[in-house]
């Protein structure tokens, strides 16, 4: 990834979430702090993508720009409240530029892109029960394979937003 940052978090927390199967096994499933764990694994996993998303988003819009743009970039994107759903990051780069979204698009259904999907609608929705009170109950292995998923999700769109596209092109 060309993000350095997202990249970084990105890592970190997939290290955190394989530490995690070690503490599960020796405490035991049957414990309450492994409850615990579990959800706290789910937070993790999707605080990481929101902030990845949005990392890689507002780096690459306000590279170079004035500080007016600047700054509404971080209020548009860097600051509003997180919501990774599909449809919501391809809004977003449709509402930056077309091209983004196109090969976006394109790039998600070169690389198995419903998986992917499925996968971060799993994290976001299993956030959402936890947010609602409710008690999901997900293997963390489970969540694992979510988060690795959806990891090529974003490495998708910080290559996109990377791409070198035709900048004389008129609109």
């Amino acid at each position: 990834m060309k993000n350095k940052n997202a990249k970084k978090i990105i890592d970190a927390c997939l290290d955190e979430l394989e530490s995690l199967i070690t503490l599960i096994t020796e405490v035991g499933d049957e414990a309450k702090s492994t409850q615990y764990l579990k959800k706290y694994a789910i937070l993790r996993a999707i605080g990481s993508i929101e902030t990845a998303y949005r990392l890689i988003l507002t780096d690459k819009l306000i590279k170079g720009q004035h500080t007016y743009a600047k700054n509404f970039i971080k209020k548009k994107v860097r600051d509003l409240t997180p919501d990774t759903k599909f449809g919501t990051i391809k809004a977003m780069l449709a509402e930056f530029d077309d091209q983004w979204l196109d090969r976006f698009n394109h790039k998600i259904q070169l690389h198995n892109g419903i998986r992917h999907v499925v996968a971060l609608t799993f994290l976001t929705d299993m956030r959402d029960t936890f947010a609602r009170g409710e008690n999901p109950d997900i293997p963390i292995e489970t969540t694992i394979v979510n988060y690795k998923n959806v990891i090529q999700i974003m490495k998708i769109l910080d290559e996109v937003v990377h791409h070198r596209y035709d900048e004389a092109k008129p609109a």
